[in-house]
């Protein structure tokens, strides 16, 4: 299945996630500080796709999205362009963890994540 057609979904495969996992583990050091934020993001999908969190769905696509997006190595800037390549990842992890913060905030102070 083409990571695009997932947009079209409110949903997420446990080996795509595990996908992003690796991905984000492997380019922390590119990351940066948005390593931290694409985890929070991950762990928060995470416990909702196990029953431990609700969210609303246009919430839980706005993650997903995000995720794919940085699972596409050939988005809007290619991954693989030196330098240069991870800054839309990083821009969409962050416009979407500032959008989902309080939620983060919320499971964490309770434990859930």
């Amino acid at each position: 299945m083409d990571y695009l057609d997932n947009y079209k979904r409110d949903n997420i495969s446990e080996s795509e996630l595990n996908a992003a996992a690796r991905k984000a583990e492997k380019k922390k050091n590119v990351l940066g500080k948005a390593f931290q934020k694409f985890k929070d993001l991950w762990a928060l999908l995470e416990a909702v796709m196990s029953g431990r969190m609700k969210i609303p769905g246009k919430t839980k696509a706005i993650i997903i999205g995000a995720i794919l997006y940085f699972l596409i190595p050939t988005d809007l800037i290619a991954d693989f362009i030196p330098a240069v390549g991870y800054i839309d990842d990083i821009t969409v992890i962050a416009m979407v963890y500032n959008e989902v913060k309080d939620l983060i905030m919320k499971a964490k102070s309770k434990g859930i994540i």
